[in-house]
């Protein structure tokens, strides 16, 4: 049954169109908003301080290497973009949150605001209440200042330039955006691959599309050599080498382990990949079935990418806990399902569902994303925050916390005039936070330090005495020979050692100290 044809019953479907996404995007903004202000601004992490680290470098006009510190992958993009943020007096604590944030929530925006201009209300209220279904946990993943949220941001505007603009250029920078951003991170092939099929499919016979598009790959391709000359040329920066294993016992590993994965990419349903299957299945089938054969082989492709992804084992570099789940790899999956969406819904013709199907569906999509935004703003108060262990891959703090451990330490230096504090005993965050606000003495883990240009600069540093914590205190003192010169701190349990004109990695070494080839 249809609507009427009739100005008034017209007028109120185009109104309670606008009624409906506008109330899923103010539950949505809510969301992330309360993200970013209750979560991100407060919780921090190993990683993320690392960034605020580097930032504080830009701010300086130091740039030490162009990837995260440590690593030959995930440029230092969410630092550069913090720069005017801190220009304007912005803590590193927000401004970096902020960055990230803003980098997270673009790729959906520039969707939206696409469906709104083709007028195309059911994908722009899927996007929404599919936010909403989402965990918090996804948020906040995607809101976090670790190197690998903006890949989908770029992937996204480019996206957004080939399908929904008639600008000359639209496929250039849909090359150029789709290579800058699988080299800040590859969590947006699942992205960029079936968008790439669907619009080479549309354009097979368009000889513009591939000179633009291969234009646009090798004006992007000076960032990804510059990458590989720097690291090739300056192998002791890598401190975190990454070495991807393919093959099917990775594929079955994954697959057994698939739960833990896709922790936070579905709410907790008991078989999380047929969730997301599913839906790229649906949206396939429904666009075969209207025959749009295109939409649907592309909609394949990106199943076949995310299936292909379990062969590496890359996946599998995560655990269940909120700062080190591999859903980061998989970002680019909840954007593709959304693109599917508008795929579908461009299938249909418009008298087909215009009337009361579409006003059930948009219904559908108002009360679900109602009742998820409740279930979330409930969750949010009791359970996102988790205090994890010293001993995690990457642990979270509380900002404030290592904040106050970076002011205990700046007192103890002042009392006894050092310069120097050697952190072994998996404070990791403050390794990397006290130096990033500028506290007045330096930080190093010799054995995991991702800075090497501080450790090469201690190897000619020559310091009256230094402070090390080590990781078991009680066992260090035992172990210490009798003409040490050095004498115990406490809360934390530390030693003041006095060098004599010693190196502090000399003395180190005797100690029997880990420190990395640098």
């Amino acid at each position: 049954m249809e609507f009427p044809k009739q100005p008034g019953v017209l007028k109120f479907r185009s109104f309670y169109h606008i009624i409906v996404c506008a109330i899923l995007f103010i539950l949505v903004v809510n969301i992330r908003w309360r993200i970013l202000y209750d979560f991100c601004f407060l919780i921090t992490d190993c990683d993320q301080v690392l960034l605020w680290d580097a930032a504080n470098d830009m701010h300086k006009g130091i740039f030490h290497e162009p990837c995260f510190y440590g690593q030959s992958y995930n440029p230092l993009v969410e630092p550069l973009f913090a720069q005017p943020f801190i220009l304007l007096g912005m803590p590193l604590r927000y401004a970096m949150p902020l960055v990230s944030w803003i980098f997270g929530f673009i790729p959906y925006l520039l969707f939206a605001w696409a469906f709104i201009r083709q007028k195309k209300y059911i994908s722009l209220a899927f996007t929404f209440a599919y936010l909403l279904w989402l965990p918090l946990e996804f948020h906040a993943i995607d809101s976090m200042p670790r190197g690998y949220v903006p890949a989908c941001a770029f992937a996204s505007i480019g996206i957004y330039f080939a399908m929904f603009t008639n600008r000359n250029s639209r496929f250039f920078w849909f090359g150029f955006l789709s290579i800058i951003a699988i080299t800040v991170s590859q969590n947006c092939v699942f992205l960029i691959v079936p968008a790439g099929i669907y619009l080479w499919l549309y354009n097979i016979k368009n000889l513009k599309f591939y000179l633009h598009v291969i234009a646009g790959l090798l004006v992007a391709l000076p960032l990804p050599l510059y990458i590989y000359w720097f690291y090739s040329t300056h192998p002791a920066n890598i401190v975190h080498l990454i070495e991807y294993t393919f093959g099917f016992d990775t594929f079955k590993d994954t697959i057994s382990e698939i739960q833990v994965y896709f922790n936070f990419l579905t709410p907790d349903v008991k078989n999380k990949l047929l969730v997301i299957t599913l839906g790229y299945v649906l949206f396939a089938v429904a666009c075969f079935a209207k025959r749009n054969v295109k939409a649907g082989i592309a909609i394949l492709a990106g199943l076949a990418m995310l299936f292909f992804s379990f062969w590496f084992d890359k996946v599998e570099d995560g655990t269940d806990s909120l700062f080190f789940s591999s859903v980061r790899i998989f970002l680019g999956v909840p954007l593709a399902l959304i693109l599917f969406c508008y795929w579908t819904e461009s299938s249909f013709k418009i008298k087909s569902y215009k009337g009361t199907l579409q006003f059930l569906v948009l219904t559908f999509l108002l009360v679900a994303g109602i009742i998820c935004s409740s279930e979330r703003n409930r969750y949010f108060q009791a359970k996102l925050y988790k205090p994890s262990s010293d001993t995690d891959v990457v642990s979270g703090k509380r900002v404030d916390s290592v904040v106050g451990y970076c002011n205990h330490l700046k007192v103890l230096c002042n009392d006894n005039h050092s310069s120097l504090v050697i952190l072994e005993n998996l404070q990791v965050a403050a390794n990397y936070m006290c130096p990033a606000l500028n506290y007045p003495f330096e930080t190093l883990r010799p054995s995991y330090e991702r800075r090497t240009w501080d450790m090469k600069q201690e190897d000619t540093t020559t310091r009256s005495n230094f402070i090390y914590f080590p990781l078991y205190p009680d066992s260090f003192l035992m172990a210490l020979p009798s003409r040490l010169d050095f004498r115990q701190t406490k809360d934390p349990k530390g030693f003041l050692i006095n060098t004599h004109g010693q190196k502090v990695f000399a003395i180190l070494k005797e100690l029997k100290v880990v420190i990395r080839t640098h």
